[in-house]
C-alpha cells in the first residue's frame, strides 16, 4: 500500500473549488489514478482513501492511501505547495501481530439503522440508514466496526466533530456528510483482519474523506 501525504496550495483556484465541493475534490483526486476497467469504480479498483488534516499553520493537508501507485503530477499546475510525499506501508503492516498496541486515526461518517413502523398494519418496516449525531452513539458505532476490523478498542480516545463533506453530485444530486474523528489506542486481535480494514476503509462515504484508518507504534 502507498501513503501519500499532500500539502495544498490554498493560492490554486483548482483547491478552493475543491476545498468547496467534495465530489470536485474527489475526481481531482483521481485524476492521479487513471481509468479503471469497464464495470469497476476507479476508487474501489484503485484502492484509494483519504482524509483531509490541517498543519499547525492551517494549511490544508490531505493523506492519501492507495493500492496503486499515484501519479500526483497529473494534478492541476501548483495544485500542490510542494512535491508529493510518499512511502510504502507494506513492511509495517505485514508485522502487524496480535497483541500490538497502537495508537490510530479515523475519520468516519457513523451510521444507525432507523426502522419506523408500517401506517397500514404497525409492522416494522426495513429500516433507513441516518448520520448519528450524538458521540455517545458514535463510540457504539466505533467499537463495533473495529472489532470486525480485528481490533479492541482501548479506554482514552477522543471523538472530536469532523468537517462535513458538501457537494453535488450531478445535475440535481447533492452531497452531505458529517461525521467524527476518532482517536486513541487499540489492541491487535486479528492482524489480517485489521489489514483489510486499512485496505478498504470503515464505513460510508469513502469517495469524500472519510473510512481510512491509520495505525502507529508506540514510541
Amino acid at each position: 500500500m502507498q501513503l501519500s501525504r499532500l500539502v495544498l496550495n490554498l493560492r490554486s483556484a483548482s483547491v478552493l473549488r475543491d476545498l468547496a465541493d467534495a465530489q470536485a475534490f474527489h475526481r481531482t483526486l483521481m485524476m492521479a489514478f487513471g481509468i479503471a476497467p469497464d464495470g469497476a469504480t476507479a476508487r474501489d479498483h484503485f484502492g484509494v482513501l483519504y482524509r483531509r488534516e490541517m498543519a499547525a499553520d492551517t494549511i490544508p493537508v490531505v493523506l492519501v492511501a492507495s493500492l496503486a501507485e499515484p501519479r500526483w503530477e497529473a494534478l492541476p499546475p501548483g495544485y500542490l505547495v510542494a512535491e508529493a510525499a510518499m512511502r510504502s506501508t507494506d513492511a509495517a503492516y505485514d508485522a502487524l501481530a496480535p497483541g500490538q498496541v497502537l495508537r490510530f486515526r479515523l475519520v468516519a461518517s457513523p451510521t444507525k439503522n432507523v426502522q419506523s413502523a408500517s401506517v397500514i398494519d404497525g409492522s416494522r418496516a426495513r429500516g433507513t440508514k441516518r448520520p448519528v449525531h450524538d458521540c455517545t452513539e458514535a463510540v457504539v458505532w466505533l467499537r463495533r466496526r473495529l472489532q470486525t476490523a480485528g481490533v479492541e478498542l482501548l479506554d482514552g480516545h477522543e471523538v472530536v466533530p469532523a468537517d462535513a463533506a458538501h457537494g453535488k453530485r450531478g445535475p440535481a444530486g447533492q452531497i452531505s456528510l458529517h461525521g467524527y474523528r476518532f482517536d486513541g489506542m487499540l489492541r491487535v486481535r486479528d492482524a489480517d483482519a485489521l489489514r483489510r480494514a486499512l485496505a478498504e476503509g470503515i464505513g460510508p462515504g469513502k469517495a469524500y474523506g472519510f473510512g481510512m484508518l491509520t495505525v502507529a507504534r508506540i514510541g
